[in-house]
């Protein structure tokens, strides 16, 4: 692992007031092996991914899931799984580590850092270094296929998580005030703020459709900002406990989020309506490829795909 770090990051790390206050502050992991917490769907739509609490992971193809890749990492308990832009790798964030396996062939996964956890990867529209947050808020660059890593000593540590919002021009950065970074200088661009706006914000979304970004509160609301003025544009109208994810829905005007082992929560920005179904994700919820279709995994094992509009399930693929 080669790794290039700069003393000021190391410093902005140690002295940023309430690093990882969301992520630490989420409850304690349900217990049960086959509890599937981690999924995610390759930007084709063409392939899935899942992990399981006890490190057990599946990469498939979405035409034909009987060829899925299993393999296992130890102590490796998924926080977030994103796949490169050219559907090459998987690098998955973990508690023990940062991960890469390959998506289209068998391999055995490969270390890229161990001995620190990691909170949340993403990568860019284009390109091919994915931005990951270590538990202790330092935000790094990683190159999946060469497997080298570097700090930026730009950038202020994230308190909550990282992702590309507006293709991928801008970052958003959740946690106590959320902050926008430009992309390509990597310095703050703008805070987000607004009337009723608590402190505490973790998983972030980009609605694509209505341009506004979304994160969800501690106070159970989904929070929408207009990505252009960077004003507060709505807010989910009802509390629906501690929003652990968020998903803006293909060709489709809900927008759903979760927390671990509630109902999924389903929001109508345009018409302030709120509904649920008769579904309990224990993983985070990923937009599906279809329209109004949302992806999650469940505490025995399955990754499910729904319809939210007909609430009828799609697809079932069960993590051995």
């Amino acid at each position: 692992m080669r790794l290039r770090s700069t003393d000021a990051l190391v410093v902005l790390a140690a002295v940023a007031a309430g690093v990882g206050y969301w992520f630490w502050s989420q409850p304690p992991e349900p217990m049960g092996e086959r509890r599937v917490s981690q999924v995610a769907i390759s930007p084709s739509g063409n392939w899935y991914a899942a992990g399981s609490i006890e490190g057990r992971y599946a990469v498939w193809p979405r035409a034909n899931p009987d060829q899925a890749q299993h393999f296992h990492i130890a102590n490796a308990t998924p926080r977030a799984l994103a796949f490169s832009p050219d559907e090459k790798y998987l690098m998955i964030a973990h508690s023990s580590g940062l991960t890469v396996q390959t998506v289209q062939e068998m391999r055995s996964p490969r270390s890229l850092r161990s001995g620190a956890g990691f909170r949340s990867v993403t990568f860019p529209p284009r390109g091919k270094h994915a931005l990951t947050v270590t538990n202790n808020g330092l935000a790094e660059w990683w190159d999946p296929e060469s497997g080298e890593g570097s700090t930026p000593d730009c950038c202020p540590a994230p308190e909550g998580v990282l992702a590309y919002i507006r293709n991928g021009e801008v970052i958003a950065a959740s946690g106590l005030e959320p902050v926008l970074w430009d992309a390509h200088s990597k310095k703050p661009m703008a805070r987000l703020a607004g009337d009723g706006a608590p402190a505490g914000f973790g998983p972030v979304a980009f609605d694509a459709i209505r341009e506004w970004i979304l994160m969800g509160s501690r106070d159970g609301r989904v929070y929408a900002w207009d990505a252009e003025s960077k004003s507060l544009r709505a807010k989910s109208p009802e509390p629906a406990g501690s929003v652990e994810s968020v998903a803006a829905l293909k060709d489709s005007p809900w927008i759903a989020f979760a927390k671990t082992s509630a109902p999924l929560h389903l929001w109508n920005p345009d018409t302030g309506e709120m509904r649920s179904l008769d579904a309990l994700p224990y993983s985070n919820v990923v937009a599906g490829p279809q329209a109004a279709s949302v992806l999650f995994g469940n505490y025995a094992g399955s990754v499910e795909l729904w319809n939210v509009e007909t609430g009828a399930v799609l697809t079932r693929f069960t993590l051995r």
